[in-house]
């Protein structure tokens, strides 16, 4: 029993370090390359700490490196995540496709991402009397004629129709979920060659007029189509001072025009507070691509949509999409990751945290393993030894073999020189086992020390914390009593 607990200890304290020397050895399933891994990493963690931008970036460079099912997954759920419905669905078709080697769970997540996302899309069909390009919220999205309506998400949207030789429309549209919506326009035509404005501004959602006409919100992928000659474009958001910005443009010319305005502390618009949580340390705070400084406390904004840009010493910068409610508090949380060179550095730290403390655990489980089986030894030795310089006590009294009274002095001798034998194997076998049990505990001690040396390392930046997590549900027991010692790990694998 005693030799199975020994061996039960050993075996759990070399899993320990099989453990801790492969904890680092899972990789993203698929991805052969580097690159896309290393991609794949960056974008999981941009995703989720809500940069959703930056994740589908990150996913989708990966996928092109390193296509995997995997990829595709990730991919839908920041679509879902970002309120594309039609586009998640897209990826998320894909993703069911051919299930490949996807985990059970991540299936199921998509098979219930998609019945969800189905609900939240509706048709637009568009008309056109002539042949047209389509834009809806400031993206291209078709031609007219359409062979089929166009799948939208449930909503608002601003439709714009160009055509050469014709004059551009515009209008809103309200999309239902699951319904169908129509649109036809009549565009008329025109001599003059179009003009294509690139709308710049720092600030999401912001109205832009061009001679009073509303031609869509910031941001816009496409150039804005107008009429040649002088224009006013003009920027409106509550809270921000109205800009304007006066063009003369001639036929056919690709121009630009960039707004930079600036809060309007006398407007009575809505405000609202933004709260950073980026953990210890002095964060850089630049909003809608204006530096605020060093966060110390909620910030006062116009109450809307905000691009929040976080940045600290060592650490890649986080950009968040922070939605300011009127009259309330929006939080931004986020864990921002170490640069490669910290997370170098950082690796290089917990690998030598992790050295010292295999080495602890190993020297520590060999002690123990010798010491427990020499405590052993000892014990077993010392019983025939008690027992043997009990029966040479017993003749040393009167009537024994070697009674002093009754014994000459060369016989007085060898009586004492065999007692001094038989004490001496007891007075061995107890120190053997003295210094057993002492080695036992010294061996369980550098058990614990290389235990608490796992659950002190640095956590590894690109991994989770579950072999931190792990090494907490480990504990050495030393068991020791005077019929022998055993080395036990206990916990949970």
């Amino acid at each position: 029993m005693m030799h199975s607990r020994l061996l039960s200890g050993l075996v759990l304290g070399l899993a320990m370090l099989a453990w801790a020397a492969q904890s680092g050895a899972a990789e993203p399933d698929g991805m052969a390359s580097r690159e896309a891994k290393e991609q794949y990493t960056r974008g999981l963690h941009l995703f989720e700490n809500g940069d959703h931008v930056g994740a589908l970036a990150e996913f989708e460079h990966a996928q092109e490196v390193s296509p995997s099912r995997l990829l595709l997954y990730r991919i839908a759920m920041v679509y879902v995540a970002m309120d594309k419905p039609v586009d998640a669905l897209e990826s998320l078709d894909e993703v069911l496709s051919d299930s490949g080697s996807l985990k059970p769970e991540y299936l199921a997540r998509a098979k219930a991402a998609k019945e969800e996302q189905q609900l939240r899309i509706g048709e637009l069909d568009i008309k056109v009397n002539v042949p047209a390009g389509i834009e809806i919220d400031g993206e291209r999205a078709g031609d007219a004629p359409l062979s089929a309506p166009l799948s939208l998400g449930a909503g608002e949207h601003f439709v714009a129709v160009v055509a050469p030789g014709h004059i551009p429309v515009r209008q809103p549209v309200t999309v239902a979920a699951q319904g169908r919506a129509e649109l036809t326009f009549e565009l008329l035509p025109t001599d003059a060659k179009l003009a294509h404005v690139k709308v710049y501004s720092r600030l999401l959602g912001a109205e832009v007029r061009v001679d009073d006409e509303l031609v869509g919100k910031t941001p816009f992928a496409e150039a804005v189509t107008v009429l040649p000659g002088k224009r006013v474009f003009e920027m409106q958001r509550p809270g921000y001072m109205t800009a304007r910005k006066t063009l003369n443009l001639g036929d056919g010319v690709y121009s630009a025009v960039a707004f930079d305005t600036e809060e309007d502390s006398s407007s009575d618009a809505e405000r609202g507070r933004l709260r950073v949580a980026a953990g210890s340390g002095a964060v850089q705070v630049t909003i809608d691509d204006r530096s605020v400084g060093t966060y110390h406390k909620p910030i006062a904004l116009p109450a809307g949509l905000h691009v929040v840009k976080l940045e600290r010493t060592g650490f890649e910068p986080m950009q968040r999409l922070a939605d300011i409610p009127a009259n309330g508090e929006a939080e931004v949380k986020v864990s921002l990751r170490p640069t490669g060179k910290s997370r170098a550095a950082q690796a290089e730290h917990t690998q030598a945290y992790k050295n010292w403390a295999m080495a602890a655990l190993v020297s520590g489980a060999l002690v123990a393993g010798g010491s427990a089986g020499l405590a052993l030894w000892g014990n077993s030795k010392l019983s025939s030894a008690q027992d043997s310089l009990a029966l040479t006590k017993k003749e040393t009294v009167a009537g024994g073999s070697c009674d002093p009274s009754t014994v000459n002095d060369v016989s007085k001798k060898a009586c004492d020189w065999n007692l001094a034998d038989k004490q001496g194997k007891v007075d061995t076998y107890s120190s053997v086992r003295l210094w057993g049990i002492v080695g036992t505990a010294t061996g369980a001690a550098l058990v614990g020390v290389g235990v608490a040396l796992l659950i002190m390392a640095p956590a590894d930046s690109d991994r989770d914390n579950h072999d931190r997590s792990l090494a907490r549900t480990l504990v050495p027991v030393l068991s020791a009593d005077p019929n022998g010692a055993s080395l036990l790990l206990s916990g949970r694998f």
